[in-house]
Formats: structure tokens, sequence, C-alpha cells
């Protein structure tokens, strides 16, 4: 974008601006190659990893019932993602916002000391750093509720895995050590998924 303004780009944009243009996505480039693609290779491999060693050696409808919920797990995390993208935007915009009216108010505080404005600046100010905060507040809220849901749906995979292996059990198709060990990796399946979810 400050490529296409050309060398007059300083008297188009503000500093601030030209700042968060500078650094945006850095931060997402290098999460997405050192935590991002690392984790999808994991969470795709060792659920398969896993359902082979479970079929093989304790039960192939418990495990199979785990492999199902592992990328049903994965694509409603990215659904729940995309439905508050609009809200982490907002954020975001608040942000650049507030960082942009600092930024003014720190070039300009001399002239407002002169005239003795700056106690107005500084009201100002806080109030907008307090409607940030308000905003910075509902995202976090909104994190939460992203990782709390991944985990919720993690949860109900276990359960049904769990729930199929102990009836499987109960009618003898295996052995109570095979009922422990599948109690016990049930959560295995799922770790990856969520922290891919994060």
């Amino acid at each position: 974008k400050i490529m296409k303004l050309g060398a007059s780009y300083r008297e188009k944009v503000p500093l601030t601006e030209i700042i968060y243009l500078s650094t945006e996505g850095v931060p997402q480039i290098e999460a997405f190659y050192e935590k991002f693609i690392p984790q999808l290779i994991y969470s795709v491999t060792a659920p398969f990893t896993l359902f082979l060693f479970m079929a093989i050696a304790i039960n192939v409808r418990s495990s199979l019932v785990f492999l199902l919920c592992t990328p049903l797990l994965t694509v409603i995390g990215f659904m729940i993602m995309r439905a508050f993208k609009n809200m982490r935007s907002a954020y975001h915009d608040d942000y650049a916002t507030l960082t942009a009216h600092f930024m003014e108010n720190l070039r300009g505080l001399p002239t407002l000391k002169l005239y003795r404005a700056d106690d107005i600046k500084a009201d100002e100010m806080i109030r907008e750093s307090e409607e940030f905060s308000t905003s910075a507040m509902r995202f976090y809220t909104l994190q939460m509720v992203e990782e709390g849901a991944a985990e919720l749906f993690a949860l109900m995979g276990c359960l049904m895995g769990i729930l199929v292996g102990t009836s499987e059990y109960v009618y003898g198709t295996f052995s109570l050590t095979g009922c422990i060990i599948l109690i016990l990796l049930s959560v295995e399946f799922f770790i990856p998924s969520i922290r891919l979810c994060e």
C-alpha cells in the first residue's frame, strides 16, 4: 500500500498508519510457518497413528468414533473463528484508531500546552482508552469462548468414544485393560486439534 502511494506517502498517510502497515502481517506470517503448519501436520498424523494402534490393540469401533470426531472438531473450530472474525477486526481497528489519536496528541502536545488545552485532550484520551479497554475485554472474552467451545466439542467426542468403548466392554468384545487404555488415550485424539484451533 505504501509503495503504491509513491514518494509522497508522508503527505497522504499519517505516520501511525505507516508504522502499522510496515509491521502488519509479520506476526501472522511468523505464526503460520512456525506454529500453524507443524501443528496442522501433527493434528492430521497423530489421530491416524492412534487410530491404527487402538484399532489393532484395543477396539475398531471406538477408535473409529474418535477418528471421525477429530476432523469434525477442527472444522467446527474454524467455523467459530470465522464467525467471530468481524469482532477481531473491530478490535484491531479500535487499536489503530487509539494509536493514531495518541500520536496526534503527542505531536501537538507543545501547541496544546501553549494554549492550555492539554487537559481537554488528556480527558479525551482517557475516555478513548476506557472505550478501548471495554473493546479489549470483549475481545478477550471472545477468545475464551472460542477456546471453550473447542474444548467442549473435544469433550463430547471423548465421551462418545468412551461410551462406545464401555458398551463394547459390557458386551464382552474386549478386556478391562483395553477399556482403561481406551479411556486414557481418548483425550490424546483431540489434543492436536484443540491446539490447532488455538
